[in-house]
């Protein structure tokens, strides 16, 4: 009888290929500071801001954006006698309804004995630094707030209360140039159509941005390897001389046993 067996080994090899492509986006991005001084009460529109600012770069509103912007209130008032920079921080404070740290203060003695104060108060809003810039202007309440420190003084207002705002802005540009900074003629055009004065602080020019990308690619081997066995296994079952012998021997004395039993 023979038999055989086949077996079979299957190997996979895998190889990933990472490939990274760089592209340069179509766009150019201009970073702008912005002063804009504002009258007291008047609130700053961001909205009008960004149409007017994109009119003037000649680009659409939609590639002007507005990342920040502080608002402040300025103002300098005249005390008839000398104030320390606590007590005049704490009366300006308190007559606006703001922190104490949210003001800022300079003070200038003179000879006479008078003090002059410079005040600059962080707004939280253009809605609050509107509505700060009106109270500012009130020097009554100022001498009213200046008593309840414990000073006797008069108040006047040297300098009217003014807004102050730093606008910081990015512009797109498409056409593969720059925005250019606009000229003081430009500036003076933005400031009459906003009602307001504006200058530009700084100016910064970026370059292209550009975003890498990877891309992996996936290659497989397959090996089979195939073997085969084979195994023989023969028996013979024929009868030998002496074997023949002995089965002769044998039927013969069963005859004759028979025989004897008759």
């Amino acid at each position: 009888m023979t038999t055989s067996t086949t077996m079979s080994t299957t190997t996979t090899t895998t190889t990933t290929t990472a490939t990274t492509t760089t592209t340069t986006m179509a766009f150019l991005t201009t970073r702008m500071s912005i002063g804009i001084t504002l009258v007291p009460g008047q609130v700053f529109n961001n909205s009008k801001f960004k149409e007017v600012l994109a009119q003037s770069s000649g680009v659409e509103a939609k590639d002007v954006e507005i990342e920040s912007v502080r608002q402040k209130v300025n103002v300098t008032y005249n005390f008839s006698t000398n104030v320390s920079d606590d007590a005049a921080r704490a009366t300006i404070a308190d007559m606006l309804g703001v922190s104490v740290d949210s003001v800022f203060i300079n003070l200038e003695p003179e000879a006479d004995g008078n003090n002059h104060v410079t005040a600059i108060i962080e707004a939280e809003s253009a809605k609050a630094a509107g509505e700060l810039s009106t109270k500012a202007a009130n020097a009554t309440a100022v001498t009213a707030s200046l008593a309840e420190h414990g000073v006797t003084a008069s108040t006047t207002v040297q300098h009217a209360p003014t807004q102050y705002f730093e606008v910081n802005t990015t512009t797109k540009s498409m056409t593969g140039t720059h925005v250019t900074t606009p000229t003081s003629e430009q500036l003076a055009q933005m400031g009459n159509q906003l009602g307001v004065t504006i200058s530009v602080k700084s100016v910064a020019h970026e370059q292209a941005p550009t975003i890498a990308a990877t891309t992996a690619s996936v290659a497989s081997t397959t090996i089979v390897q195939v073997s085969t066995t084979l195994r023989g296994d023969n028996s013979d079952l024929t009868t030998s001389g002496s074997r023949r012998c002995f089965v002769s021997w044998l039927l013969s004395s069963l005859v004759l046993s028979a025989k004897a039993s008759c």
